[in-house]
């Protein structure tokens, strides 16, 4: 079983108030939950290794932010 725990526990809100905008205020980087998440899929992917969670949370960041990036670039270039 999954004995790791990757990063502080997260309260979610059942709505998030600046999605519902026209035009939404840009977020800092992926959410605590999301990258949670994500390396946990990368810890899965690994076959369970102990030993990885720096490396899976810094992945998953990393992975999650490129992203995000990629969409930001998609909606700038499509407002042009």
């Amino acid at each position: 079983m999954f004995a790791h725990s990757y990063g502080p526990a997260v309260k979610i809100k059942k709505a998030d108030p600046l999605a519902t905008r026209k035009h939404p205020v840009p977020r800092l980087g992926p959410s605590t939950i999301k990258i949670r998440i994500r390396a946990y899929e990368i810890y899965m992917e690994r076959g369970e290794q102990p030993d990885h969670d720096l490396d899976d949370w810094l992945q998953a960041e990393r992975e999650l932010e490129s992203v995000r990036i990629r969409c930001d670039l998609r909606m700038l270039t499509n407002n042009l």
